[in-house]
């Protein structure tokens, strides 16, 4: 018989408690004592704002970046086609890595959750944090940045672009000390970089449902220039 969407996210997170505390590796007191969690789709800015996301929390640790913690042969082919890794894969990675002593006094979390079930699972981990007395308050704060199809592909395309003209200048000058720019197979073609967009908001309606319930749920337009985008992320935050 299938599981429903809640029972399947309640296994995922009872399945990496129970590996991680048989390891002896759960310490709740390591969470960090705040968490930021970006989402946006493709084009949208995560990145660009996470400086100011960090300003305004005080959050002085290097971003968690679940893009790059996915980063074994299958999650790259994967990624590449445009599609998301499993929640199973996602939710593991990201759990473990919170533990890690460096995000204790506070992080941010570049790209999570970005489905129904994921949503649900961080759902589950702060009423399990929230229930913990001995372990000191963890604060959330849930961001989704929105972006219209239009601007995210053109943003994609012109990273696409900008990248492999910064890798030509790097290897025609012979240049040893450049560091080329990975590039992505959906920033130079308009069809993949629209259909990784569509999977974004296709995976994020159901999840955006979940989190819209969440107290700590905010949402912030990414149209517009860095300067606009940045000043409604210290007016959103700053309430």
């Amino acid at each position: 018989m299938e599981i429903s969407d809640e029972e399947r996210a309640r296994e995922i997170f009872d399945n990496v408690w129970n590996v991680l505390s048989a390891k002896d590796k759960i310490k709740r007191k390591k969470f960090p004592t705040k968490i930021v969690w970006l989402s946006g789709a493709p084009g949208s800015g995560k990145g660009t704002n996470t400086a100011s996301v960090m300003r305004i929390m005080e959050i002085s640790s290097n971003p968690i970046e679940v893009s790059s913690l996915l980063n074994t042969p299958e999650d790259r082919i994967i990624k590449a086609s445009g599609n998301l890794v499993s929640d199973e894969r996602v939710v593991a990675v990201v759990f473990k890595e919170l533990l890690h002593r460096e995000y204790a006094n506070g992080v941010v979390v570049d790209g999570f959750p970005r489905t129904r079930i994921q949503a649900m699972w961080l759902k589950l981990l702060a009423e399990e944090l929230k229930r913990d007395e001995s372990n000191q308050p963890c604060s959330f704060k849930v961001i989704n940045f929105t972006v219209s199809c239009k601007t995210s592909v053109a943003r994609q395309l012109k990273r696409g672009q900008d990248a492999v003209e910064h890798n030509k200048l790097i290897e025609s000058s012979g240049s040893e000390s450049g560091t080329k720019i990975p590039v992505r197979e959906t920033d130079l073609d308009k069809n993949t970089a629209k259909f990784r967009y569509q999977t974004y908001v296709d995976k994020m309606r159901d999840c955006l449902a979940v989190l819209s319930d969440m107290p700590e749920y905010c949402e912030i337009s990414a149209e517009g220039d860095m300067e606009t985008v940045r000043n409604r992320v210290y007016r959103t935050l700053s309430r």
